[in-house]
């Protein structure tokens, strides 16, 4: 009796750490990344200005003071706030080590697709849903003015930009190890320390491209809050904390599964 019930004991041990393993997410942590995308969620692309005088880019504004915004087209969702949500949404179900769960994603990236597949038609179908609420309300101040909204006209910024990812770590994997690794490497906050990385990113046209939402004076390999250098970071840290994880492996991995991610876009618009 003793024997079955340690093999019972060890039987439900096993199976509880499966299911911790084989799940990314909890079904409250997925309503909580959404809400977080949702709620932090802007359409518009706000016209911007040089000002001499202050050696800034800045939003411009009508005579009445209020932002100047393109009615043409609207936000994607950005990458770096994307990474940012996805933390805020696991912390706030008390995933206590965030730590963790990215090593986990590290020595297991099939979790990655395994929770698309759970949760990929839900998210994308949700995100739709929740902010075509928002733009038909106008309650919420991102959306007061959400004339240039539409559900399609957001599907297809993201596309684009996903796209413009892909076009990225195309050009990145045809250099050679050597060069790859070199440019990720020396990738840094200094301005002086990416600027070959950025010149040859300039050179390649990969950097001041309209869509991506910002404006052009911040796309650089170094600036980690926006395209390119969002990507670009991040495959730094994650080289550093991970080496089995080269950038091309990495960059490899996420052209991989950001196709999947478009096939599910597809699928639901």
């Amino acid at each position: 009796m003793k024997k079955i019930l340690i093999i019972l004991i060890a039987l439900t041990t096993t199976l509880v750490s499966m299911t911790v393993l084989t799940d990314l997410y909890t079904r409250n942590q997925i309503d909580s990344l959404i809400d977080e995308i949702c709620h932090n969620y802007s359409p518009y692309i706000y016209l911007k200005d040089y000002n001499y005088q202050t050696k800034k880019w800045e939003n411009v504004k009508d005579k009445n003071n209020n932002y100047v915004y393109r009615e043409d087209v609207v936000n994607p969702l950005f990458f770096f706030n994307l990474l940012n949500m996805n933390k805020y949404a696991l912390k706030n179900e008390d995933w206590k080590d965030y730590s963790n769960w990215k090593l986990v994603i590290a020595n297991n990236p099939s979790l990655t697709y395994t929770a698309l597949d759970l949760y990929g038609d839900l998210i994308i179908r949700q995100i739709g849903s929740r902010l075509d609420y928002l733009a038909n309300q106008r309650t919420d101040y991102s959306f007061k003015k959400s004339d240039s909204y539409t559900k399609k006209k957001f599907w297809d910024a993201n596309t684009k930009s996903i796209k413009q990812y892909q076009k990225l770590i195309d050009i990145l994997l045809e250099l050679s190890d050597k060069d790859l690794n070199y440019f990720i490497i020396t990738n840094d906050v200094s301005d002086a320390a990416s600027y070959e990385f950025n010149s040859w990113l300039k050179k390649k046209k990969l950097l001041n491209i309209d869509h991506m939402g910002h404006s052009w004076a911040t796309q650089n390999a170094n600036a980690y809050f926006c395209y390119p250098g969002d990507l670009l970071c991040l495959t730094k840290r994650v080289f550093e904390r991970h080496p089995q994880w080269t950038p091309r492996k990495f960059l490899t991995e996420a052209k991989k599964f950001s196709n999947e991610v478009l096939e599910i876009i597809e699928d639901n618009n």
